[in-house]
């Protein structure tokens, strides 16, 4: 017999279309598979064999043509594309393992947060309820900063045992404002969603909405069979800058994307709700014990940091420079430190304090691990009695320290500027400077890049198509027309010659 030979699947693909014909194609070669293993080993009548994504299916020879038949005795679920593994579970199978582990790498969820999770059984259960019931289809988690709402969500994603709930996610990350988006949002969301619903990696990305409700449509049409949901997972969505960068908002995107039988769950600070989010249900989240440990310990870390001149000077450009630093960087703008000095500053507090966004091809950048870091950081310098000595930088006697900070930056800038952006311009300088002066609501500094080529130009050559040119438009564009700042702008942009 050829153990290659096909296998004919009774009702599986009645129709000729390409998703069908994947269906057969796939299930053949795991068929064949099983059976040449099965063949070699114990079995001698391979023609018996039951492939395990077969459940209690049987393969039968079809005459002397040398085929095979699957038989499925009365009752049993026919197997659908990608989706055997969901009708067992997403836990039972090295597969699923594999599966899951993918999910969570797209969904940039932080597994240490899961496993340093303990307690909030109530919290875990309620939103077990929620993602198992057939009504309720929106539901939002609220929370004062740094209550433990991420680390709920990641221990809901990555290690609560449902199996009859599938669950994809995005988690925006803490330091990386170009993930901060709707765009980059979407993206990781159609990867997860490619994958339950074929079990196959996508290899070409994409950020069309339109593209994640057809793939979650899939996904929900696959568990409808089997009674089981689909929960989508959305953490830290008061962090969302789409809306300054003439963007859909992450809210109109997931509104945008309802479908009967999909349910959402999302995170946001209690002091900062979205408005679509006002008839949902809520689940509130309190500061354990532990939590409030932990942010008294890290209290009591920066001020040791604080006391200390060369890691006050990182604290004060994290702080006020409103973005990420490689160790040059920094030890360029303090001025009294080496690169590897402030390094072993920022290592040394890894986790506790600070994090670092690792990027292929790239530094390590750094920022504050948590957006209270910050807010706790701001509140140790506001609260110094000591004047900020303003050195050659300034004409005044003295400053504050974010003055100091944003005069810094300007003429750090205007540095690079005068040498034409080089090559070893910082990346700072690039990405984030950019966007912090549209925070602080600086129409001139956007304005002036937009309209420097060389500036253009060397953006454009050193990131290519994924450049932050289109944003910055967007922020000069809100800055100027502030009536239409909800005006989603359509930004086409032509790299310079």
């Amino acid at each position: 017999m050829q153990w290659t030979a096909r296998v004919e699947v009774p009702r599986v693909h009645p129709s000729s279309s390409g998703s069908r014909r994947r269906q057969g194609a796939r299930l053949a070669v795991l068929a064949a598979r099983y059976i040449v293993e099965e063949k070699n080993g114990r079995v001698t009548d391979a023609a018996t064999a039951t492939p395990p994504a077969l459940g209690r299916a049987e393969l039968e020879p079809v005459g002397g043509s040398g085929k095979l038949k699957i038989v499925w005795p009365p009752g049993e679920p026919r197997f659908s594309a990608g989706a055997d593994y969901q009708r067992r579970g997403l836990d039972q199978s090295e597969r699923t393992a594999a599966t899951r582990q993918s999910i969570v790498e797209h969904s940039l969820a932080r597994p240490k947060l899961a496993k340093a999770f303990e307690g909030r059984a109530a919290e875990l259960e309620e939103l077990a309820r929620f993602s198992t019931s057939s009504d309720e289809q929106r539901l939002l988690v609220v929370g004062e900063r740094y209550s433990g709402k991420s680390a709920l969500m990641a221990e809901f994603l990555v290690s609560a045992e449902m199996p009859s709930v599938l669950r994809l996610g995005y988690f925006v990350p803490t330091n990386q404002r170009q993930d901060a988006r709707s765009e980059a949002m979407v993206t990781h969301l159609v990867r997860q969603a490619h994958l339950l619903a074929t079990g196959e990696e996508l290899h070409l990305d994409s950020s069309n909405p339109g593209k994640l409700r057809e793939l979650l449509d899939s996904c929900l049409s696959q568990t409808r069979e089997d009674e089981r949901n689909v929960v989508l997972i959305v953490d830290g969505i008061d962090e969302d800058v789409s809306s300054r960068e003439g963007m859909a908002t992450m809210m109109s995107v997931l509104d945008g994307i309802s479908t009967p039988g999909l349910k959402v769950i999302v995170s946001a600070w209690s002091d900062r709700p979205p408005e679509e989010t006002n008839s949902w249900r809520r689940v509130e989240i309190q500061r354990t014990q532990q939590v409030a440990e932990n942010l008294k310990q890290m209290e009591t870390e920066l001020e040791r940091l604080f006391d200390q001149a060369a890691a006050r000077g990182v604290l004060q450009h994290l702080t006020f420079g409103l973005g990420t630093f490689q160790a040059e960087e920094l030890a360029q703008l303090t001025g009294g430190c080496s690169a590897r000095v402030i390094r072993k500053i920022l290592r040394e507090s890894e986790e506790r304090v600070f994090s670092a966004v690792r990027e292929p091809g790239e530094a390590e950048r750094w920022g504050f691990a948590h957006p209270k870091y910050a807010e706790v950081s701001r509140h140790l310098f506001e609260d110094s009695v000591d004047a900020w000595p303003a050195g050659v930088l300034t004409s005044a006697d003295a400053v504050s320290a974010e003055v100091e900070t944003q005069v810094r930056m300007e003429s750090w800038a205007e540095s690079f500027r005068n040498s034409g952006w080089p090559v070893e311009t910082p990346r700072y300088l690039l990405t984030d400077y950019p966007a912090s002066l549209a925070d602080r609501e600086d129409l001139a500094g956007p304005c002036r890049l937009i309209f420097d080529a060389r500036y253009l130009r060397a953006v454009a050559g050193r990131f290519g198509p994924a450049n932050p040119i289109p944003s910055l438009v967007a922020h000069a564009m809100r800055l100027a027309f502030p009536r239409l700042s909800r005006v989603s702008w359509k930004l086409r942009w032509r790299s310079p010659a």
